[in-house]
């Protein structure tokens, strides 16, 4: 057993505060040709997501928020991954069936726990900087042939829209 001393109830705070600011927050670079690509071809998108603070405000400043169906917070369901519940949450507020889901993921021991329930999960490498670019695995398998679309290609990446 570890015992610790509580700290200072300011200083906590003020801890808290700074890790939850959303604009500490990197996310990667190709999340939003990821959101922007599946949204355009009607595939819907669940967050799902052990974080402690509420991200949307964060992705509604970058444009995303319209972009997500639903919102499975670890903090507000009362579960955490592994546990099969926030899958299921998923599930269930995008009203869809396990067998035509793909859970994407970067921790193979909490995103794996998906295919608990029958979910096809693709575990990514993890972000080490918001430059790398891993998102379009997701596009190749959830839409095969996107890059031919005029609409995600321009003269030097094809991997980022021209425009939004």
């Amino acid at each position: 057993m570890v015992r610790c001393k509580p700290i200072d109830a300011d200083l906590a705070q003020s801890l808290y505060a700074t890790e939850s600011d959303p604009d500490g927050n990197a996310y990667a670079d190709d999340v939003e040709l990821l959101l922007t690509t599946l949204h355009r071809a009607g595939i819907r998108v669940a967050i799902v997501s052990d974080i402690h603070f509420d991200i949307r405000p964060s992705f509604a400043a970058r444009g995303w928020i319209d972009l997500v169906d639903a919102w499975v917070l670890s903090f507000e369901v009362g579960a955490a991954k592994p546990d099969p519940t926030v899958f299921a949450a998923a599930l269930s507020a995008l009203d869809v069936d396990a067998s035509v889901t793909l859970m994407v993921g970067d921790r193979a021991g909490f995103d794996g726990a998906a295919e608990q329930l029958g979910i096809t999960t693709l575990l990514l490498p993890p972000l080490r900087e918001p430059g790398d670019c891993r998102l379009h695995r997701v596009l190749d398998l959830a839409i095969p042939g996107w890059r031919r679309s005029p609409a995600n290609r321009t003269d030097d990446s094809p991997l980022r829209p021209a425009k939004l």
